[in-house]
């Protein structure tokens, strides 16, 4: 009797999020991840620099893993991803956030993605 192998194929959907003062604090974007979803990719790149006279940092995690961990947003640049990978089994939240140390930035942007696959939501290949 042969092996049969069955997967899926399919494209990765993507949480876009594009920051500015305004998303401050509380403010931040939160992506809900399905359930039986895993991330595969992420970045972030701050396009304009933050002016705020204090720390400005950007941070991505979920309460219990840090994606992004409080990178520096008052220069331009792809900032620094820790990780990309997490599978979800019940579904769960990813917070974008950015902390201003003296909350007086009047002028930034962060733009990114946050890539995920969902099992059972694919086209079926058996092999």
């Amino acid at each position: 009797m042969a092996a049969t192998n069955l997967y899926e194929r399919q494209e990765p959907k993507y949480a876009m999020f594009d920051l500015g003062p305004s998303n401050i604090g509380s403010n931040g974007y939160t992506i809900t991840i399905p359930r039986g979803a895993q991330t595969c990719d992420m970045a972030a790149e701050t396009v304009t620099a933050f002016d705020g006279t204090g720390t400005v940092t950007l941070s991505i995690a979920d309460g219990t893993t840090t994606f992004v961990s409080a990178e520096d947003i008052k220069t331009t640049g792809v900032e620094a991803v820790d990780r990309t990978v997490k599978f979800y089994p019940d579904g769960g939240t990813i917070t974008v956030s950015i902390a201003d140390a003296n909350s007086n930035s009047a002028a930034g942007r962060v733009v990114g993605y946050i890539a995920y696959i969902q099992l059972g939501n694919g086209t079926s290949i058996q092999e």
